[in-house]
């Protein structure tokens, strides 16, 4: 029998699939055994020469968004995401902390992708990722069970934002 926590994956994999017009559908899948699937990293992939893989926030709508971080929160506590959401909002004030300079397009909250690996299922063998600057998540689900939920990183840069000498923002301090 499937877990109560694979099952919510599967069901929150499926409404984002559906939910998204085909050729975004066919832009966040990929096959179980693509090499990609255990390539993992936490920094702008384009900054190391890569190509990220799988669908970007950037390139979605509002509710198309929300279904990507609803299955983003079916694998993290509510904790978790909350700090997965700050990370990300981080993106703008890196930017102008960097001069909003020629990187521009490398910073900003919408420099996220989702993948899906295999057909989300109770049964088989199926994984998803989301990742971006200082998010790394990976499930794998097998016979409707989380098999792995890793790698998994989360950073922050910057790891605070001060104000009149107090942090206003610090995703990670109980972390650090």
């Amino acid at each position: 029998m499937a877990s109560p926590v694979a099952q919510e994956m599967v069901r929150r994999a499926t409404l984002l699939l559906e939910g998204l017009p085909t050729d975004q559908a066919a832009q966040a899948t990929f096959d179980v055994d693509d090499p990609y699937r255990i390539d993992w990293a936490y920094y702008p992939r384009e900054m190391a020469g890569d190509k990220a893989q799988g669908l970007p926030l950037e390139d979605l709508k509002h509710p198309e968004r929300t279904l990507v971080y609803r299955l983003v929160e079916s694998g993290v506590s509510h904790h978790t995401f909350a700090k997965i959401a700050s990370i990300m909002s981080l993106e703008q004030v890196l930017n102008g902390m960097e001069g909003y300079g020629k990187n521009i397009n490398l910073r900003n909250a919408g420099r996220y992708w989702v993948a899906i690996f295999g057909e989300p299922s109770e049964t088989g063998t199926w994984a998803w990722r989301y990742e971006g600057h200082h998010v790394s998540l990976h499930h794998t689900i097998v016979d409707g069970q989380v098999v792995a939920s890793t790698p998994r990183f989360l950073g922050s840069n910057p790891a605070r934002v001060m104000h009149h000498g107090h942090a206003m923002v610090r995703p990670l301090a109980d972390e650090e």
